[in-house]
């Protein structure tokens, strides 16, 4: 077995949910150049392309009860969807049992309609609204979302090609820092294929702490919305009552 090291500096680590706000940049994007509306429902979103790829590829999906879920819901994590993350689900059950498990969108999307979906414009936290924004990234920019994370984001925020990438939906940069091991509980999840299950749009970026700065002082500059800069920053940052901890 390889030897352990401490974490060093220069290590890359998995993001986890920071995901989310490039994913929401991205969205912002597309929000300021026309192509996307917030207050529209998301299935109306690219002229329905991304509503058809979730019709097609999750047979059980509920439009009955959940279709016309606002981008900006999605975004807020006030769209109703359940989270297929929550403890204990029938999902986090088949993750733990099957560490040699790749998992699709689909799959994922799959568990979530079997839940039952939560009161809408209340907070709940949901991996599941940040997947079908990915849909409507890629079916919007016609793009992968990896490529569009790099062109959009990544790149004009200066971070390196090497240190920040796209696990399991983008090849690994052969120059890529060592990765940070991570774990659940004491079970060490890195490397499993069960992994896969936390990538796309929801939390599948790699990258370093200086990195993360160049990012994090990009978007608060207001560098990543080149047509309406700090004004699309406000919208981004039109906080909502969580009500969750003291």
């Amino acid at each position: 077995e390889a030897k352990e090291h401490p974490m060093c500096l220069n290590n890359s680590f998995e993001v986890a949910s920071v995901t989310k706000m490039v994913t929401a940049t991205v969205v912002m994007q597309l929000v300021e150049e026309g192509k996307l509306l917030l207050d529209e429902a998301w299935s109306q979103g690219s002229g329905d392309e991304a509503a058809q790829l979730v019709a097609k590829n999750v047979a059980t999906w509920p439009w009955n009860r959940s279709g016309q879920a606002t981008v900006r819901q999605l975004l807020q994590h006030t769209s109703g969807y359940p989270n297929f993350w929550d403890d204990h689900s029938p999902f986090v059950q088949a993750f733990e049992a099957e560490p040699h498990r790749l998992w699709s969108t689909w799959e994922l999307l799959s568990y979530a309609a079997a839940m039952p979906s939560s009161s809408r414009d209340t907070f709940s936290y949901a991996d599941t609204n940040y997947l079908l924004l990915g849909l409507l990234v890629e079916t919007i920019t016609q793009q992968p979302l990896a490529r569009a994370f790099r062109e959009r984001v990544f790149d004009p925020a200066g971070m390196s090609v090497s240190g920040t990438y796209c696990s399991y939906i983008e090849e690994v940069p052969k120059s890529a820092p060592p990765l940070s091991h991570r774990y659940m509980g004491t079970i060490r999840i890195t490397g499993n294929e069960q992994h896969s299950a936390d990538s796309f749009a929801a939390g599948g970026v790699v990258s370093t702490a200086a990195d993360l700065d160049a990012f994090l002082a990009s978007l608060a500059a207001g560098k990543l919305f080149p047509k309406a800069g700090k004004a699309t920053l406000a919208q981004m940052m039109s906080w909502i009552p969580t009500d969750r901890g003291p």
